[in-house]
């Protein structure tokens, strides 16, 4: 018996810590949209989108008012709108919260499979790396979108390609890299122009990189180079040289890559990166 006295004194408190954090996070949430619209028209996008995960707070119990409705929404926009800065189409994330909280007419509770996607999201905002690689498997799986400019500087890969990204994608996602490795190998038995076969091994390059072979991901990278430069698979391999230290052999590459830059938003990465290898000692 008093066994379970304690145990129900333990979850009272809990609950109340709960109610009280959870109110808390509501007070704040305002005034995190205004700091990550802030940094935002700065031009820090991750740091945007890691005070943005602060700004998506629900009510105890995921229940939306119609007056708390315009804060999340204006969190669905602002996070749009910073992903369409990175040439990330966020559809897929946030259109059925969306679609949900405008068709709403009164108090509503927001089921957990509309929060998931957008929650799974922003816990990969803790820091660059963790975003980065969240955000190049969900582009190689299919659950987002990657937009290029007009003057685009991506690989112009034909439709046949779509089959092995999106079985490839499926893998990665999960964390079977070797699953996604065998796919992406598989699609390299067949014949392909140029710029798709470049992009394959490019492809390959990652997974190998994900499941942690080093040497594989290396090899496939200058393979993928040596068929086609472009700016996308060059830029990999100049982040594979610069995150493992290897900072004489990405200055010779990093020159070629400068010499691939097409866009604004090129340029942008480019020179985010070229900080990175700057300050290697």
């Amino acid at each position: 018996m008093k066994y379970v006295i304690i145990f129900a004194a333990i979850l009272a408190v809990l609950i109340i810590y709960t109610v009280i954090s959870s109110r808390k996070s509501l007070k704040n949430a305002p005034g995190r949209l205004i700091n990550a619209r802030k940094l935002y028209t700065n031009g820090d996008y991750n740091a945007a989108l890691k005070e943005l995960r602060e700004a998506f707070v629900l009510p105890f119990g995921d229940k939306v008012t119609l007056q708390y409705r315009t804060h999340v929404l204006a969190v669905l926009d602002l996070l749009t709108e910073i992903l369409n800065k990175m040439n990330v189409k966020a559809d897929k994330l946030t259109a059925k919260l969306y679609k949900r909280l405008n068709e709403a007419t009164g108090t509503i509770q927001i089921e957990e499979y509309l929060l998931k996607p957008i929650n799974d999201f922003f816990e990969n905002t803790e820091s660059d790396e963790k975003l980065a690689e969240f955000l190049k498997k969900a582009a190689m799986s299919g659950e987002i979108g990657v937009v290029y400019s007009d003057d685009n500087s991506g690989p112009d890969i034909s439709n046949r390609t779509n089959e092995f990204i999106n079985r490839g994608g499926k893998f990665l996602m999960k964390g079977e890299y070797q699953k996604a490795i065998d796919v992406y190998n598989e699609a390299l038995t067949q014949s392909w122009d140029q710029q798709d076969e470049a992009f394959l091994y490019d492809q390959l390059a990652s997974c190998h990189l994900m499941n942690k072979d080093i040497v594989a991901a290396e090899a496939n990278y200058q393979k993928s180079i040596s068929i086609k430069p472009y700016y996308t698979n060059m830029w990999n391999y100049c982040d594979f040289l610069i995150y493992n230290k290897r900072k004489a052999d990405a200055e010779t590459q990093m020159s070629q890559l400068a010499a691939l830059i097409k866009t604004k938003s090129d340029q942008k990465d480019y020179d985010s990166l070229f900080k990175k290898w700057y300050s290697l000692s």
